[in-house]
C-alpha cells in the first residue's frame, strides 16, 4: 500500500508540475519556478528536473550558457549523468520555448545550432518574438539552422499590432529579396500566433519548401489567396482568442 501511496504522490507532483510550466508565464515567472519549485523537497525537485529537461524553457542568455554547459558535461561523462538524473538531458529533450527577451531571434539560433549537435528527439521549436520587425520575415539567419529532426514550428509574433501600423508595410514585405535557399526541408507543422494573411502570404513561400501537413493559425486563411507552389496541406485555424 505504502508504495501504491508514493507512487500516487510522484504522479500527482508531475501532474502539477507539468500544468505550471505549460502555462502562459512571463520571463521573470519562468525564472522564479526554475529557481524556488527544486527548494520544496527532493520529490518536487526530481520532478520538476524532468519536465525542464523535457520542454525546455530559455527565459534569458544566462540560462542557455546554464543549459549548454549541462548537456555538454552529461554528454562528455554520461556515467555521471546517469547517476544523477537517470537520463541524459539532451536525449529526452521534446522541445524548446524561447521567450520574449533582447536578441531573441540570437538565441533562438544559437538553441538551434546547439540542437543540431545532438537532441535526437527534439521535435518542436517555439519562438516568442516580441521584436519582430518587416525585414525579418527574409531575415535568412534566424530559421536557416532549424535542426532536421524538428517537424513543428510555433513562431508568435507578440509585437504584430504595432506593424499593422505601418501603411508601407506591403510594399516593404514585397521589396525584400526572397531566398528560399534555407527553407526548412522537414517541417510539418507551422503554427503561427500574431500576423495576418498578408503577413502569410510573404512569410510562407519563404519558409517551407516541402508539403505542410498542418497549418494553423489565430486569423482567418484563405490558402487560394496565397501564392503557395510546395504542395497540398491542411490548414487549420485556431480559435481567435487563443490565449498565447
Amino acid at each position: 500500500m505504502h508504495g501504491k501511496l508514493l507512487q500516487l504522490r510522484e504522479e500527482l507532483i508531475l501532474t502539477i508540475l507539468e500544468e505550471a510550466w505549460q502555462s502562459p508565464l512571463s520571463a521573470s515567472e519562468r525564472i522564479h519556478c526554475m529557481t524556488s519549485l527544486r527548494l520544496v523537497e527532493i520529490g518536487w525537485s526530481r520532478a520538476f528536473t524532468l519536465i525542464s529537461f523535457k520542454d525546455v524553457h530559455i527565459p534569458s542568455l544566462g540560462y542557455l550558457e546554464h543549459y549548454r554547459d549541462i548537456v555538454r558535461k552529461t554528454n562528455q561523462d554520461q556515467k555521471w549523468a546517469y547517476n544523477k538524473f537517470g537520463y541524459l538531458p539532451s536525449g529526452i529533450c521534446r522541445s524548446i520555448t524561447i521567450e520574449p527577451q533582447k536578441d531573441s531571434a540570437l538565441l533562438f539560433d544559437a538553441a538551434a545550432r546547439m540542437a543540431n549537435l545532438d537532441h535526437d528527439n527534439l521535435r518542436t521549436l517555439v519562438h516568442i518574438n516580441d521584436q519582430f520587425l518587416a525585414d525579418d520575415i527574409f531575415d535568412t539567419w534566424t530559421y536557416r539552422n532549424l535542426p532536421k529532426q524538428v517537424r513543428s514550428l510555433e513562431l508568435h509574433f507578440v509585437g504584430w499590432a504595432h506593424m499593422k501600423l505601418n501603411r508601407n508595410l506591403s510594399a516593404s514585405l514585397s521589396s525584400v529579396q526572397r531566398n528560399i535557399a534555407w527553407a526548412i526541408p522537414d517541417l510539418r507543422r507551422l503554427s503561427i500566433i500574431g500576423g495576418d494573411e498578408e503577413f502569410l502570404r510573404h512569410f510562407l513561400p519563404a519558409v517551407v519548401n516541402q508539403d505542410l501537413v498542418i497549418l494553423e493559425t489565430d486569423f482567418p486563411v484563405e490558402l487560394q489567396n496565397i501564392d503557395f507552389k510546395f504542395g497540398n496541406h491542411v490548414s487549420y485555424t485556431l480559435p481567435a482568442k487563443l490565449e498565447h
